[in-house]
């Protein structure tokens, strides 16, 4: 998944960066997974087969004539449907037409909200801000490390945390705890209690900044800032320079002091055999 380091840092490139980083860990995690990714032209489709998340299963790409789109938009849903699968279809300027979520809107999807896509020049980040006494920030480096990573991300987005121990670690962990892995995760403890998560993804030529995650009792202390600058200084250590990442309305101003500017618009439409 490594290749070749962005430099050309226009607004276009990396606005197609935030779209292509974002596709990227769709794909990885497929792959880890051993889940189903199929290639055809104008559609990339994963399917892990699992039904109880939209998320599991999805679209990545589109790239549709004006006058196919409808059909192959009712064509891809009937297959979900036929299998039984909820799902999610990803949007972005990079999938066409441009008027896809309104169509998928129309043919029984329900559609999200927009969130920024954002980027930032590694050289030129705000990294000099207060993080407490205390806060140490460590990068997991195996498969314990990933499940308790695993529990604060869960905390830290109010989820139960009962049943981590039988999450399958293909479903979360990365590949591999090696230097090289395209997938690093970090882990932020407060006085020897984990705190917060955050991913880096090397993909597209960027560090695509993943699960930052803050348990309730610890947030608005700059601890979420604190562990992605951990992982951003070390993308920026291995030659990067981009990173990239989609904000929620949440965390827009967090990202937007550590010197992210957003570039793009994401969003995603979503079917469920509930909905129907």
């Amino acid at each position: 998944m490594y290749d070749e380091i962005l430099t050309n840092l226009s607004p276009e490139a990396l606005a197609l960066a935030v779209e292509e980083n974002e596709i990227a860990s769709r794909c990885y995690r497929a792959r880890i997974a051993a889940w189903e990714l199929v290639e055809q032209p104008g559609l990339t489709i994963y399917r892990s087969g699992l039904a109880h998340d939209p998320f599991w299963n999805g679209v990545l790409r589109t790239d549709f004539m004006l006058e196919e789109a409808d059909a192959r938009i009712a064509a891809t849903l009937a297959d979900f449907q036929t299998r039984g699968l909820p799902f999610t279809w990803w949007l972005g300027p990079s999938r066409y037409p441009a008027d896809l979520k309104d169509r998928l809107s129309a043919a029984g999807l329900t559609p999200g909200s927009d969130d920024p896509g954002m980027a930032a020049d590694l050289a030129r980040l705000n990294d000099d801000l207060p993080a407490p006494s205390g806060l140490a920030i460590e990068r997991i480096g195996d498969d314990t490390g990933a499940r308790r990573w695993l529990a604060t991300f869960r905390a830290g987005n109010e989820l139960d945390t009962d049943d981590v121990s039988t999450v399958p670690l293909s479903h979360f962990a990365p590949g591999g705890y090696h230097d090289d892995e395209p997938l690093q995760f970090y882990l932020a403890t407060l006085d020897g209690v984990p705190v917060a998560t955050a991913q880096i993804l090397y993909a597209a030529g960027a560090a695509g900044v993943y699960c930052v995650a803050t348990v309730p009792f610890a947030r608005r202390r700059g601890i979420g800032a604190a562990v992605t600058l951990a992982g951003l200084r070390a993308a920026r250590e291995r030659g990067y320079r981009a990173a990239v990442l989609g904000s929620t309305a949440m965390g827009f101003p967090v990202y937007a002091r550590l010197g992210f500017r957003q570039y793009c618009t994401l969003s995603l439409c979503e079917w469920s055999p509930s909905s129907v």
